[in-house]
């Protein structure tokens, strides 16, 4: 994540995709910490895991097509 959001800011991305790419990407991941510090069952904790993945590819994709 650290690397891919500093790479987008030096690529000079500041589109509202990215930021809110990265902000649910941040999101999720509190969840899922959440969800590990205060019930932590398995199935929910991967489901919202493999969420947060999911703008995680889309911050890449975004990187990939801006070096291209």
């Amino acid at each position: 994540y650290y690397a891919i959001v500093l790479a987008l800011a030096v690529l000079g991305e500041q589109g509202s995709a990215a930021v809110a790419l990265a902000w649910a990407y941040t999101g999720l991941r509190v969840i899922h910490s959440f969800v590990q510090a205060l019930v932590n069952i398995i199935e929910v904790r991967f489901t919202v895991f493999v969420l947060s993945t999911l703008p995680l590819f889309g911050l890449v994709w975004i990187a990939a097509a801006r070096v291209v």
